[in-house]
Formats: structure tokens, C-alpha cells, sequence
């Protein structure tokens, strides 16, 4: 991944014509991790989305980012492996192989299920096998725990470990208190906005 900081500059997001919350300008050096907190309503998912360029604007990260939102974009027909196999043709792809992502995901012994027949958890983690399919500097990640237990929690947390290690950079949207060492935070708020580490 190329070295260098991802740079937003006094950016804002608005609903019906109205600032969601005030300008904010935010660093990330090779291998940080920032937590996006906030009431309901406060703007995380559109800053996300905005990021991701899902909503027009003219920002430019000059980085390729990978959007995991709150839904798990899956097609109830589809096996895991099928869902693997239709990821990998939507673009360029590692060379990581499916058993490799499966066993990193603990579903091997789903890989011929069909979405349908997955459980909300299994279903999430599933979507994260397009973090492993897919090289992206910048990870944006809504709300990414939802429906995890414990187990999957654990691998959540090791695959954003495991790409802080190789530089890459996450923008998580999250209620809860996830364990991600030297992670900042950044509270977004209606007419004022504060961080901390």
C-alpha cells in the first residue's frame, strides 16, 4: 500500500439542506484506526458514505476505499462460495485463495449453505470476506459488530488489526467500545466536535 496520510479538509454533511454536524479536517497516518461516535441522527453513516463516494461531494481521499455497510449486500440464492467467487469477478482481486478467506472467517463448514440459511452473525461475516478479497487503503466500516458474537467479534478485530499492520487505514461507525489499540476517537455532534486518543 503506498505511504502516505489520508487528508479531509473542513468537510460537513447535510439532510434536507441542513449541516448534520460542524466542519470537521481529519489526518490518518499509515496504520491508524479512527472510531466515529455519535447519537442517531448525528451523521456517521452519511460521513461514511460521503468517504466512500457513494454520496456526491468534492472530496478527494486519492485513496481506494472499501465501503461495509449496514446491510451485508447478499443474494439470498447464493452459497458462501458462490458469494466469494461473484466478489472476485467485480474487480481486481488478491490472489487469496477461497479455503484461505473461509478458514480466516471460520466458515468452511458453511461454504455450501446459501445466504438464506445463514444466521444474522454468519451473514456479517461473511461480508467481511470483501475485505480480504479486495485491496483498499482506507476501510469504512458501518457499524461493523452488529449481530457478532464474541468468536466473530475476535475476527473482526484481527482482520483490522492485521490491516493496520500493513498500513491500512479504518473509519469505523460504532456505538459500542471495541478493543482496537491507539485507536482515536472522533464524537460528531450537532454544532460542535471533539476527539480524543
Amino acid at each position: 500500500m503506498s505511504s502516505s496520510p489520508i487528508l479531509i479538509s473542513n468537510i460537513t454533511c447535510a439532510r434536507r439542506g441542513k449541516d448534520l454536524f460542524a466542519p470537521i479536517s481529519i489526518t490518518l497516518n499509515d496504520g491508524e484506526t479512527l472510531i466515529l461516535r455519535g447519537e442517531n441522527g448525528s451523521g456517521k453513516s452519511t460521513l461514511l458514505r460521503t468517504l466512500a463516494g457513494l454520496i456526491p461531494s468534492t472530496l478527494n481521499t486519492h485513496h481506494s476505499s472499501l465501503y461495509l455497510g449496514h446491510t451485508n449486500a447478499l443474494h439470498p440464492s447464493l452459497t458462501v462460495h458462490e458469494h466469494l467467487d461473484f466478489w472476485r469477478g467485480l474487480q481486481s482481486s488478491r490472489a487469496l485463495p477461497n479455503s484461505e478467506i473461509l478458514l480466516m472467517l471460520s466458515l468452511r463448514e458453511h461454504a455450501t449453505k446459501h445466504a438464506s440459511h445463514l444466521s444474522n452473525g454468519l451473514k456479517r461475516r461473511l461480508a467481511f470476506a470483501r475485505l480480504l478479497l479486495h485491496p483498499a487503503k482506507l476501510w469504512l466500516l458501518d457499524e461493523p459488530q452488529a449481530a457478532l458474537d464474541k468468536n466473530a467479534l475476535h475476527i473482526l478485530l484481527n482482520l483490522i488489526s492485521d490491516h493496520a499492520s500493513q498500513g491500512g487505514i479504518s473509519i469505523i461507525a460504532s456505538h459500542d467500545d471495541l478493543s482496537i489499540a491507539g485507536a482515536q476517537t472522533l464524537t460528531l455532534q450537532a454544532a460542535t466536535m471533539s476527539t480524543k486518543q
